[in-house]
């Protein structure tokens, strides 16, 4: 039997956004001990259900994520440009730093 969804749509999509999130940890993972071509591959062949059917179309089954995995497996992002890196981290840091201080302060 297959576990119905939440009833409250943030719900839903709260745990649809952490499986995603698992399954792109566990890729990286993979990814530091494997090749990009093997985990592509294993992608591929349990993106499929044992009787040949795709696992997308049977109940309960998201093939949005693997769609999702496979595209950033396929097209790797451009890391951060220096300037960009140091803006992200200031303003990292003033997020943490600044409402503490307003808080001591006042």
């Amino acid at each position: 039997m297959v576990p119905r969804s939440p009833w409250l749509p943030t719900t839903r999509y709260g745990r649809e956004a952490v499986l995603e999130l698992t399954e792109m940890l566990a890729d990286d993972g993979a990814l530091a001990e494997h090749g990009s071509d093997v985990l592509l591959r294993s992608i591929a062949t349990t993106s499929t259900s044992g009787d040949g059917t795709r696992a997308d179309l049977q109940p309960g089954a998201s093939g949005l994520i693997t769609g999702i995995r496979l595209q950033r497996l396929l097209t790797r992002p451009r890391p951060l440009a220096w300037p960009a890196s140091v803006n992200l981290l200031a303003v990292s840091a003033l997020l943490l730093v600044g409402p503490t201080t307003l808080i001591l302060v006042s």
